[in-house]
């Protein structure tokens, strides 16, 4: 009997037993055999651990436009420049819709196009969330930038 148990793996993201042969699981679809570990529990965000995370202004009360963004250049610490989308940005921050995770607590450059200018916005992931589909693994990072311009605040009004 203990020969036929090497024929099922068990789900490390729902624990349901699946067969060897399978390259994903069937009951929640995640990877069986992944390429990498997986560095977050799906839907399950973590939020940065640093000061600023917890300071004494209210980012989450600023004015936020949904808006989207496509192919905005990302420099972050550790990560391979690439690129992203904006989802929704404030004069606070923004959140950036990427292919490739950013720890939180990393900082980050984004050169984001408005008005027909680029401008460099510098800030720090505070928030990570990883999601799954059928084309496979993406990441929504909560990002706080350094300062509220005051440009960027005129510029997120007229959007």
């Amino acid at each position: 009997m203990a020969a036929a148990t090497h024929r099922y793996g068990e789900c490390s993201a729902c624990g349901a037993l699946n067969m060897a042969h399978r390259d994903s699981c069937y009951r929640c679809r995640a990877p069986l055999t992944p390429t990498e570990p997986s560095p977050l529990p799906p839907g399950r965000p973590y939020a940065g651990r640093g000061p600023a995370a917890a300071g004494s202004l209210n980012r989450r009360k600023w004015p936020r436009k949904r808006v989207t963004i496509c192919n905005v250049q990302v420099d972050a610490e550790g990560v391979v420049p690439h690129r992203a989308t904006v989802r929704d940005l404030s004069p606070a921050g923004l959140c950036l819709h990427t292919q490739l995770i950013i720890r939180p607590d990393t900082r980050v450059s984004v050169e984001l196009p408005l008005e027909g200018r680029v401008h460099v916005l510098n800030g720090t992931v505070r928030y990570v969330c990883l999601l799954r589909s059928e084309v496979g693994r993406s990441y929504l990072c909560g990002v706080q930038f350094d300062g509220v311009s005051p440009l960027l605040h005129r510029l997120v009004a007229r959007l």
